[in-house]
């Protein structure tokens, strides 16, 4: 299936690749790529990481080839967390919000660390900064999606109509790339595609790079919607609260790893 995209004219991400886990300055943001295929070395070591629910979790997968997404996509987690806490791997401990979100049981000194990942056809999408909630999704744009009837369904009406009146060679990426951006920002709030996609407008011209939105409740709620395009094959968005941006000075690092550069 040949992909029907323009990321022939988008910038892919200039990843950079590192052994190490670098320093977290407050207020910037990481970004990490990494394949979730590893070795079986690789699956024993990250295995050995993971709690026993994760453990658990990754055996009730049917295939193999899952399990093993799983147990690599939990153990780079672990490991890069370890690295930006100093905690040991194994004694990184989870809490999750009311939709499933996970955060970090506990602070670093007086800082929170916060995080989102995602993952699309054995690829994963990590995001990481200081005190403030994010959210990133991931889609490979290869995916065979009955892209024109959900966006009828589940888009706002000006959303579907710039979706479908986009030429047929783009319409299919028009789409997974306004579905990233819906559930992006639904993580960042804490509810994944648990809210009305209808409810928030992201995708108008589904071609620009980021979208300011003024949503939510509360007092933080203004959040930036920046597109990214990890490699040809993907799609992805990484949301972040416009109060981190100001004078968009921000700086995001995009950071690229292998799964076994990450045990020690």
């Amino acid at each position: 299936m040949s992909i029907e995209s323009w990321t022939s004219s988008q910038s892919i991400c200039a990843w950079e690749p590192t052994r190490d886990v670098p320093e977290l300055r407050e207020g910037d943001i990481h970004l990490w790529w990494v394949s979730l295929r590893g070795s079986n070395s690789e699956l024993l070591g990250f295995r050995k990481t993971l709690s026993s629910d994760e453990q658990q979790r990754a055996d009730r997968y049917r295939f193999e080839r899952h399990r093993n997404a799983y147990t690599v996509g939990r153990g780079v987690l672990r490991s890069i967390l370890s690295g930006y806490t100093n905690e040991a791997t194994h004694r990184i401990k989870f809490r999750f919000g009311s939709h499933g979100k996970p955060g970090l049981v506990n602070t670093v000194g007086h800082k929170r660390l916060c995080f989102n990942y995602t993952d699309a056809n054995y690829h994963a999408l990590y995001a990481f900064t200081w005190n403030q909630e994010i959210g990133v999704d991931l889609e490979d744009l290869n995916r065979d999606v009955e892209f024109e009837r959900i966006a009828e369904r589940k888009f706002t009406r000006k959303e579907a109509k710039a979706i479908l009146a986009l030429p047929q060679s783009k319409r299919r990426s028009a789409f997974l790339a306004c579905w990233t951006r819906k559930e992006g920002y639904g993580k960042a709030e804490g509810w994944g595609i648990h809210y009305p996609l209808d409810s928030v407008e992201v995708c108008i011209n589904c071609e620009t790079d980021r979208v300011d939105l003024e949503a939510g409740n509360g007092p933080t709620r203004n959040w930036i919607i920046q597109q990214l395009y990890p490699t040809p094959e993907f799609v992805g968005t990484l949301v972040y609260p416009s109060v981190m941006n100001p004078g968009n000075n921000l700086i995001i690092r995009y950071l690229r790893t292998k799964p076994g550069w990450m045990l020690r």
